[in-house]
């Protein structure tokens, strides 16, 4: 059965259209057929203009997108309620480093098996980068760039069934 992506009926603490944080304007994103076995992606994030872009170029690709502008303790627990099949850490969230994300979002029992990626523009480079993020419970990073079909596929490949 078909449902729509709309959050605006949902309590939780997030929404699927927020807009950029500096307007403090939701912008108006299109509600796309949501159907009950598409993936759920939970993108954490402080900026707006990421996760808003995140949200426009995910759902058309298959995916329902959650948004959390938080990256404390209050994003765990709203990626815990959201129930996600894989979670996208914005690694350049200003109020804590995308690693220290990633080991609380692994601390939590409920998400310790949900693949959690990290979203970054400073692709770790050599062996021993890379293995430092993977030791930190990282499931993989992914590069921030506008090709939204590889980051497609790269969720699609780290998805939890």
């Amino acid at each position: 059965m078909a449902r729509t992506a709309d959050t605006h009926s949902r309590a939780l603490p997030f929404h699927l259209s927020d807009g950029p944080a500096w307007t403090g304007q939701r912008l108006a994103s299109p509600v796309w057929p949501v159907e009950d076995d598409m993936p759920r992606v939970v993108v954490v994030s402080t900026s707006g203009l990421v996760r808003y872009s995140l949200s426009r170029e995910l759902q058309p690709r298959g995916f329902v997108v959650v948004n959390v502008n938080d990256v404390g303790a209050d994003a765990v627990h709203a990626a815990r309620e959201a129930d996600p099949d894989v979670v996208l850490i914005d690694a350049g969230s200003a109020s804590a480093s995308g690693r220290f994300l990633v080991k609380r979002f692994k601390q939590e029992p409920s998400l310790r098996r949900t693949p959690v990626l990290l979203l970054d523009d400073r692709i770790p480079t050599g062996v021993e980068a890379r293995q430092k993020v993977l030791d930190d419970g990282a499931d993989g990073v992914v590069a921030r760039s506008d090709d939204f079909d590889a980051l497609a596929a790269t969720l699609k490949l780290h998805l939890r069934r």
